[in-house]
C-alpha cells in the first residue's frame, strides 16, 4: 500500500499478504518498531502469574483448563497520515521448522474458533489509537495440548501498478496451553555448537537445541568467548530475532561475531533463554578458515549449571550457615552447662 509500511511493536509479528489470485512472489514478511506511516498493535495486559515473563507482556501466553475463559485488552495505533478503518480478527498459526508461522488470510483453527475480538473493526484518526478486547473461551470438551494463533490488525488492501493487491497487517501471537490445573513445564537443552562462516564471511556460532517440555519456546542466545589466543576474551554477542520450537522439536540459534576476531581456539559459552527459563552450555570451538569449508564439525555442548559468581555466592552462603550453626551449638552447650551447675547440690 503506498505510504504504508509493515510494522510492529517489539516482539510482535507483521506480514504483508496477497489477495487471492495474485503472484506468490510478491508475498513478504517484515518486522519493525511501529515506525511513522504504519499501523501498530500491542498487548495491554497479561496474567499476573506471569509478571516476570517478558513473553507474556508481548504475546498472549497462558494455560487454561477446559471450560475456562479469559480476556485480554489490546491497543491499535494508526501511525499513517490519514484516517483508517482497521479490521481486527484472529487467524491460525503453527510452530514448525524453528519458526512461528502465520496462515494465509483468515484461515481458522481450533483456537480461532474459541477466540472473539471485540469490536471487529476500529476507525482511527491519524496519530490516534483504539482499544479492543480479545476473549478466549475454552470448551469444556477441549482436549489437552498447546494451540497457536494470531490476533491481527489489518488495513484495507490496495492494488499497485502491476495489479498485485497487498493487504497490510500486524499481529500479536497467541500461545495457549489447555490441560489440568498444573501447566506443562517449559524446558529445553543445548545439544551442539557449530562454528561457521556466513555467506559474507562473517564468523558465527550455531547452537543446536531441543525443546523437551510441554510448551513452545522462543529461544534467544548470548555467546561469550574466553580462553582465546593470548588468553583473550570477547562478547557477549547476541542473536537477532528468536528461534521458535514446538514441544519436542529441535532447531538452531545462530549468533554472529565480529569479523576481525581470531579463528581461535576459543571456549564458547552460550546462554539460551525463553521467557523466564534459561540454560547455558560450553564447548571448545575454532572458526573455519575464510578459504576453507564454511562450516566446522558440531561440538557436543557441556551443560553449565551455574556461573562462577553464582557458585562463589553459594559457597559463601554455606560457610555462613556453618558459622551460624556452630555459634548456636556453642550457645546451647554453654546453656546446658550453666543449667547443670545450678542443679548440683552445694557441698558443706
Amino acid at each position: 500500500m503506498p505510504g504504508v509500511r509493515h510494522a510492529l511493536l517489539a516482539g510482535l509479528c507483521g506480514l504483508a499478504l496477497l489477495a487471492p489470485g495474485t503472484a506468490a512472489a510478491a508475498q513478504q514478511a517484515q518486522q519493525g518498531e511501529g515506525e511513522p506511516g504504519s499501523v501498530a498493535i500491542k498487548l495491554l495486559e497479561g496474567p499476573s502469574s506471569r509478571a516476570d515473563d517478558p513473553r507474556a507482556s508481548q504475546y498472549v501466553v497462558d494455560h487454561l483448563r477446559p471450560g475456562d475463559r479469559i480476556t485480554r485488552r489490546i491497543q491499535v495505533d494508526n501511525r499513517t497520515a490519514s484516517t483508517a478503518t482497521i479490521q481486527l480478527y484472529s487467524a491460525a498459526a503453527t510452530v514448525e521448522g524453528g519458526a512461528f508461522r502465520f496462515a494465509d488470510g483468515r484461515t481458522p483453527n481450533e483456537l480461532t474458533g474459541w477466540t472473539t475480538v471485540t469490536p471487529a473493526s476500529v476507525t482511527i484518526a491519524p496519530g490516534g489509537s483504539a482499544e479492543a478486547t480479545v476473549a478466549i473461551a475454552v470448551p469444556a470438551s477441549a482436549s489437552g495440548g498447546e494451540r497457536y494463533a494470531v490476533v491481527w490488525a489489518e488495513l484495507p488492501g490496495a492494488t499497485d501498478e502491476s495489479g498485485v493487491t497487498l493487504v497490510n497487517r500486524v499481529g500479536i501471537r497467541m500461545y495457549l496451553s489447555v490441560g489440568g490445573s498444573e501447566e506443562p513445564p517449559t524446558s529445553f537443552e543445548l545439544k551442539t555448537f557449530t562454528p561457521l562462516r556466513a555467506d559474507d564471511g562473517q564468523p558465527a556460532v550455531e547452537i543446536a537445541a531441543c525443546s523437551g517440555g510441554g510448551r513452545a519456546v522462543d529461544l534467544t542466545a548470548a555467546v561469550e568467548l574466553t580462553e582465546g589466543p593470548g588468553d583473550t576474551s570477547a562478547g557477549p554477542f547476541r542473536s537477532t530475532g528468536a528461534t521458535t520450537l514446538a514441544p519436542g522439536e529441535c532447531g538452531t540459534v545462530t549468533v554472529l561475531v565480529p569479523t576481525d576476531l581470531p579463528r581461535g581456539p576459543w571456549r564458547a559459552k552460550a546462554t539460551l533463554r525463553s521467557g523466564t527459563v534459561e540454560r547455558a552450555a560450553e564447548a571448545p570451538i575454532t572458526f573455519p578458515s575464510p578459504s576453507g569449508p564454511a562450516k566446522g564439525a558440531p561440538v557436543p555442548a557441556e551443560r553449565v549449571t551455574g556461573s562462577g559468581a553464582g557458585l562463589a555466592l553459594a559457597l559463601l552462603a554455606a560457610l555462613l550457615l556453618l558459622v551460624v550453626l556452630g555459634v548456636l551449638a556453642l550457645a546451647m552447650r554453654a546453656r546446658r552447662r550453666a543449667s547443670a551447675g545450678l542443679r548440683t547440690p552445694a557441698r558443706t
